[in-house]
């Protein structure tokens, strides 16, 4: 696809030239630059709602988290904290 194939290739080669250009050679072994192709590759909403919901009932992403993909502001504190859906719980805990 026009990302993977065209794309990358391109801001891969500007992450380099950046990173020599702005980082001496000790802050290259601790420092990089890298595109965030994320909102590139959104989905529609639909995909991109059952996604949310598949990480977060897995405890994967917090609501934050979340948020944070979606260019929106957390929720303090306690969106910080991952959950998982109390349906898949322990089978030690379900006797």
């Amino acid at each position: 696809d026009f990302i993977q194939n065209t794309l990358s290739p391109i801001l891969i080669q500007y992450e380099e030239e950046f990173s020599y250009k702005v980082f001496s050679f000790v802050e290259q072994k601790r420092y990089y630059l890298k595109f965030n192709l994320t909102s590139l590759l959104r989905a529609d909403q639909k995909s991109r709602a059952e996604f949310y919901n598949i990480m977060l009932d897995r405890g994967v992403f917090s609501i934050n988290k979340v948020l944070e993909l979606e260019d929106m502001d957390g929720i303090g504190e306690h969106g910080d904290k991952n959950r998982v859906d109390l349906n898949h719980v322990s089978i030690e805990i379900a006797d």
